[in-house]
């Protein structure tokens, strides 16, 4: 072995060692003693266990909008306060304050002699860049400026993601993630949680809590009115009390100050504990300032009612009985999940502002073990069913082939830990995709070294030159399905991305196996001469000549018309959208005794969820339907489950049904989802066609394009025809078919482009036909 294969063999080597390395903790293991966990590798050694998407080992998905507008509200109501505040210390009479413009107040005073003095106290406490403050008439007006307005809006947003951050820490949840999408967007996963209802419900609450003095009381709204005479005193209003288990049965109405005596900022701790029944209630600590607040308020008013209040509605009311300083108590009949969310909510704090949930995607243990297992299987028979090929057709080279293809898959998981990537159920499809791909790039190799062969070159010349001659068609034909994928992880979400992801790695993966490693090996075993020959079954004749071009009227008008005729009758129903793209939840259920579609649509229409859609899911012995119903006011996806749940257990029984998986997108999403998914295509296409056209020559492109457009608007048809939805897996399988068609074409273009500088003689039709029949 030469000084320059030695050094090859052991950069290669320890490339490859590098990422099994990392990969090892996945299937042996880590000591951890933080966290009990007993595998075979010390705690020092790097990397982590490869991390699973939700659809794999269940969890939860939820993407927020965030109402940061209403920060910029809550900043404009202060400055009412403080303007109202400041004009009463200095004697100042207010006629009126309205709003002015999008983020401001106009103050009208009483009397317009005092509007020097007035301008000189706003002036004193809103100056610099945040404010504008300026004399509209005889009247004031102070604006929140540009920059003042971003930086609340952003500050809301950082605060509400640290608030939900806190709020997970509080439900134990193992690796979650928060991250901000957008400007007001908020994107949370949590991995294998055990009760989603539970979750999203502490994750949303507002958490506002009040403690307020009761002014008046009545059971009614009503009736409180008729005591007050139909008019409410300035500065205070009703706020009711409801029935926990009849959330439209009123038990309470009370006249509180809008402004609390006592308010959330001031609590120091809040821990589940028993009111004097017995039942859960939670417990509540303030902090030194809120104590002496707190201790002066109940030692005034010994025999009045103190409302707790959450989220602006009365808890409870008891009565003073005497000073409390630090501690209070929340009852109101809770189960001890429900107590402890709460307790949860307080400790970490109220949201600053609104949120809603846009998109929401919850996947069971059972379906993520489900999808693992299918996973393990769709990888095993591809693989499988590669090596035979590659043993059977290629011999020698397809045991060299098959060695690359197993350290491609080891390069790419290792990449993945590395890299703290996440492997998905679309990821899964990306591994299986890159098998291709990589044993595509042996074969072209493969292919040229056989036909070197066959002009009588040695086996050594054989395999330089066909390295060298098949290097540019399989980096050009990787290099666009890398286009495809750098779409998706920019257009993509969720696990499409993780697809996009897995491609991504595995391109380069099998780049660097298919081309480095199996050259490698070829010159080691040329170099010690232990391959003296390289013998290849073959099916196709090396003589073989179809004329093509000759046929090619016969070709575009079979092509033309298969396609005209599926578009045109698939054209006529309408494209079926699924909840990605459409909107609306979609519950996943698996039957454990026999149910037809039927059955299931019978008992969907008695409960309140209007119109809904039965789907047979997966294989039909498997017993799996798709619910899907359509967007739901005021209900998130586990309120609809939970509805569906009650309406089955009454049906079919409790125990005869598994909830698998469920999914929520708003309308909004959906939209959103929708144009990318268009983007994504256009992008993808447009990328290709200019590498198209920089790599050959500009009359190539348009070519490629019609044959990709072709060859995915086939599959589009064949699916509007037979009713199937259009979702995001469909976009990434369409951008792969993509690919795989630009991959076949620039095969062909190669050839072409080599030939005519070889056969610069011949037509160009006859070019084209020889370079058909080579590859």
């Amino acid at each position: 072995m030469t000084k320059d294969l030695k050094w090859k063999t052991l950069l290669i080597t320890g490339v490859i060692l590098l990422f099994l390395i990392y990969l090892l903790p996945t299937f042996l293991g880590k000591k951890n003693p933080d966290t009990g966990e007993d595998g075979l590798l010390p705690a020092w050694w790097p990397g982590e266990k490869l991390t699973l998407g939700l659809d794999l080992q269940g969890g939860m998905h939820i993407v927020y909008n965030i109402h940061s507008e209403v920060a910029i509200e809550h900043e404009v109501n202060r400055i009412k306060e403080n303007v109202k505040e400041r004009f009463q210390e200095a004697n100042i009479g207010i006629e009126k304050i309205e709003p002015h413009g999008e983020a401001g107040v106009k103050i009208v005073l009483s009397n317009g002699s005092d509007l020097s003095r007035a301008r000189e106290i706003v002036r004193e406490y809103y100056s610099g860049n945040d404010f504008l403050v300026r004399t509209v008439g005889s009247a004031l007006a102070i604006d929140l400026s540009k920059a003042a307005k971003q930086y609340y809006e952003h500050q809301a947003v950082e605060q509400v993601r640290t608030n939900i951050m806190k709020r997970i820490d509080g439900l134990g949840v193992r690796e979650p993630t928060v991250v901000t999408k957008g400007t007001h967007q908020l994107v949370v996963e949590l991995p294998g949680v055990v009760d989603p209802e539970q979750a999203e419900k502490v994750l949303k609450e507002a958490g506002v809590l009040h403690l307020k003095l009761v002014k008046d009381y009545a059971p009614t709204r009503e009736a409180l009115l008729e005591k007050l005479n139909g008019k409410i005193p300035e500065g205070y209003d009703i706020y009711l009390q409801r029935d926990k288990f009849d959330r439209d049965r009123i038990t309470g109405a009370f006249l509180l100050k809008k402004i609390p005596d006592v308010d959330g900022t001031l609590l120091s701790d809040a821990r589940v504990g028993y009111d004097e029944n017995g039942q859960y209630a939670v417990n509540f600590s303030l902090n030194p300032r809120g104590a002496k607040i707190f201790g002066e308020l109940t030692s005034k008013n010994i025999g009045r009612r103190l409302a707790i209040l959450l989220n602006d509605e009365v808890q409870s009311a008891p009565n003073i009985r005497s000073r409390i300083d630090a501690r209070g108590q929340i009852t109101g009949n809770f189960t001890l999940e429900e107590a402890k969310g709460l307790a949860i909510v307080l400790r970490a704090g109220a949201l600053p502002v609104p949120i809603e949930t846009e998109e929401q995607r919850t996947v069971g243990a059972t379906l993520g073990h489900d999808s693992i297992e299918r996973g393990k299987v769709a990888i095993a028979i591809g693989a499988i069913l590669v090596v035979l090929f590659m043993l059977f057709y290629y011999r020698v080279g397809g045991i060299i082939a098959n060695i690359a293809l197993f350290l491609n898959l080891i390069v790419i998981l290792g990449a993945m830990v590395m890299l703290g990537a996440t492997l998905t159920l679309p990821g899964i499809a990306g591994i299986v995709l890159t098998i291709g791909m990589a044993v595509d790039a042996n074969v072209i190799i493969f292919e040229r070294i056989r036909e070197e062969l066959r002009i009588g070159k040695t086996l050594r010349s054989a395999v330089d030159a066909g390295y060298g001659k098949a290097l540019s068609a399989i980096m050009d034909a990787n290099i666009t399905t890398l286009i495809a994928a750098l779409v998706l992880g920019q257009y993509g979400t969720g696990p499409i991305k993780g697809f996009a992801v897995t491609l991504g790695v595995g391109i380069v993966a099998s780049l660097f196996t298919a081309v480095v490693v199996t050259r490698l090996i070829f010159d080691i075993l040329l170099t010690a001469r232990k391959l003296q020959n390289l013998s290849m079954l073959s099916i196709i004749p090396a003589d073989i000549d179809i004329n093509f071009t000759g046929k090619k009227q016969i070709i575009v008008t079979a092509l033309v018309s298969s396609l005209a005729i599926v578009l045109s009758i698939a054209l006529i129903p309408q494209i079926k959208y699924g909840i990605d793209f459409a909107g609306g939840a979609e519950i996943l259920v698996q039957f454990k005794e026999k149910v037809t579609a039927q059955e299931i649509r019978d008992s969907l229409e008695k409960l309140p969820l209007g119109e809904s859609l039965v789907q047979t899911f997966g294989e039909t012995q498997e017993r799996e339907y798709a619910i899907k119903v359509g967007h739901v006011e005021g209900k998130n996806v586990e309120e609809i489950a939970n509805t569906i749940s009650e309406g089955f257990a009454k049906d079919f029984g409790r125990g005869n049904f598994e909830i698998l998986k469920k999914d929520l997108v708003g309308p909004k999403a959906g939209a959103e989802l929708r144009q990318q998914g268009i983007l994504s295509v256009f992008f993808a296409s447009l990328l290709i066609l200019v590498y198209l056209a920089f790599r050959f020559d500009y009359k190539y492109s348009p070519g490629a394009i019609v044959a990709a457009l072709h060859d995915a608007l086939l599959p589009v048809g064949v699916m509007v025809l037979l009713g199937r939805e259009f979702t995001l897996q469909t976009i990434a399988a369409l951008l792969a078919i993509v690919g795989y068609s630009i991959n076949d074409t620039i095969i062909v273009f190669d050839r072409i482009r080599e030939n005519r500088g070889r056969l610069r003689s011949k037509p160009l039709a006859d070019i084209v036909r020889i370079s058909v029949n080579e590859t």
